[in-house]
């Protein structure tokens, strides 16, 4: 029971780390730090996310589903990169 709510609590933080570093640029331009830790990070670890790494060794699971899921979607780092490019713009 406890160990569910921390893992739900886990991927709330998650999807609110992702929608901030996604679009958060266009508030604050220090967002573009983070963004580039996170390509940074996916290009060392051959495309695949920390944070699910760290989901799947805690919990189990993952915010992408069940098994270890930890390649970050094409699609997803190429609107991180051209956001990234739009901030340093």
């Amino acid at each position: 029971m406890i160990l569910n709510t921390i893992k739900y609590i886990f991927f709330i933080f998650h999807l609110l780390g992702i929608f901030t570093v996604t679009i958060g640029w266009l508030y604050d331009f220090r967002i573009l730090y983070i963004q580039s830790i996170v390509i940074l990070s996916w290009k060392l670890n051959n495309n695949q996310c920390l944070l699910t790494q760290i989901e799947y060794k805690l919990f189990h699971s993952t915010l992408i589903g069940n098994g270890q899921k930890f390649v970050v979607p094409t699609r997803h780092r190429y609107i991180l990169y051209i956001n990234f490019l739009l901030g340093i713009l």
